[in-house]
């Protein structure tokens, strides 16, 4: 089970890479700022530098978060499934409600740290909108995608049917 566990890392180590790399491209940009704030701190790069590296720090503390939870709900489900004693694919479907369930709770909790990381710190008043709601996508779709791969790959092959499309594949 440590290496079915270690592949899920895997996947969610790449996913926490990529995405946060795309958060870092997003925000690193004066685009990025709220032009009444780039208006107000033109006078001063080092600050309007400072400002920026702050909230784009805390974008990538949520993703990193996000797919920490994601890494977590993901073993959960492949300690269930370890555990779960099944004797043909329809009794591997059957699990698929908690499969849907733990990816729920991941998606509540990716946003939940959204909201502690973005809007509680107050980079909101600093990023525009729009460099928000991308990093916010980069980062639910991360947390998807891994929460999927994570649970693909770790998963035994007997339960794979739980996982959807994955009978497919």
């Amino acid at each position: 089970m440590l290496q079915r566990l270690a592949f899920s890392i895997m996947v969610h180590l790449a996913f926490a890479v990529a995405g946060i790399g795309l958060i870092w491209v997003l925000t690193n940009d004066d685009a990025a700022i709220l032009p009444m704030l780039l208006a107000k701190m033109f006078s001063d790069p080092a600050g309007l530098a400072s400002i920026r590296a702050e909230a784009a720090g805390h974008m990538m503390q949520w993703c990193a978060l996000a797919l920490l939870t994601s890494f977590v709900t993901s073993s959960l489900w492949v300690v269930i499934a370890e555990r779960t004693l099944v004797m043909d694919t329809d009794g591997a479907r059957s699990r698929g409600g908690s499969w849907a369930g733990l990816l729920i709770l991941a998606l509540i909790l990716a946003a939940a740290s959204g909201y502690a990381q973005v809007y509680a710190k107050a980079a909101n008043l600093t990023l525009t909108p729009q460099t928000i709601v991308a990093g916010g996508l980069v980062t639910i779709l991360a947390v998807v995608a891994a929460y999927y791969l994570g649970t693909f790959v770790a998963v035994k092959r007997p339960m794979r049917p739980s996982i959807p499309l994955a009978p497919h594949v």
